[in-house]
């Protein structure tokens, strides 16, 4: 079955179950910014519900597993009470939603979110320091074997991308859509090397493999260290795209 189909088969199946409770169903992530269309992994699905209550919960289980068994991301479940509520709470994640999504059932629940950034800086890095601690767990784990590596790559490229977007967001200045450009920009601005993410977002564009992914993972985690020492020493400015934090 096509990836759309199985995206199209899921909200009829979420509205058939879901019923009442069901208030809408809205796509984020890598294939709201436009990326990787021909990739079958990014689809990422927001199901909110009125109420959070085991009724409601047990209404959309059904479709809920058969989505899992299709390999889908397990889905985020949310009511309009707490993405009301949760504004400040997790503001990474609601600016980039609410900068990039799609509603394919129901209302827009982010019509008029005003997410806050007051806490943004401070998310970003408690973000990229536990991701960072659970990168080197899993590298322990992976034992320099290829397989496990590549694994590893591509599965936090994502998160990571997701996080300097909420960096960017720390300014005023526009965050680019693709994820690519995303993470090119904010590379320059917090002086770190590109090279490595770009080699991840090829591979997992489906565009190329992961050639000496023992190699690629010490760019790519210097990169990371980079990143975090550009928000903690504040020399990371959001707002100036040629000055990185040693300029």
């Amino acid at each position: 079955m096509p990836d759309q189909a199985i995206v199209t088969e899921m909200v009829e199946r979420l509205v058939d179950s879901g019923g009442d409770s069901l208030a809408s169903v809205v796509l984020y992530g890598a294939r709201a910014h436009g990326d990787y269309e021909n990739d079958k992994d990014h689809f990422h699905l927001l199901i909110v519900l009125h109420d959070l209550d085991v009724a409601s919960l047990k209404s959309v289980a059904d479709p809920i597993r058969w989505w899992l068994k299709k390999k889908k991301p397990y889905p985020r479940i949310l009511s309009p009470a707490v993405i009301r509520d949760g504004a400040d709470v997790f503001p990474i994640e609601f600016l980039d939603i609410v900068s990039h999504h799609k509603v394919l059932v129901g209302e827009d629940p982010f019509a008029e979110l005003a997410v806050g950034k007051d806490n943004l800086r401070i998310q970003c890095e408690r973000e990229l320091r536990e991701k960072l601690m659970r990168v080197q767990e899993a590298y322990i784990e992976a034992d320099g074997k290829a397989k496990h590596l590549k694994r590893l790559l591509l599965e936090s490229y994502l998160s990571f991308a997701a996080i300097f977007r909420g960096c960017l967001q720390i300014g005023n200045g526009e965050v680019p859509t693709k994820t690519i450009d995303a993470v090119s920009l904010f590379c320059k601005r917090a002086g770190i090397e590109l090279a490595p993410f770009e080699e991840i977002h090829q591979a997992a564009s489906g565009k190329g493999g992961l050639d000496a992914p023992d190699a690629l993972f010490v760019r790519y985690y210097e990169s990371l260290q980079g990143a975090i020492s550009a928000i903690d020493t504040l020399g990371f400015d959001p707002n100036d795209e040629d000055k990185g934090p040693n300029q």
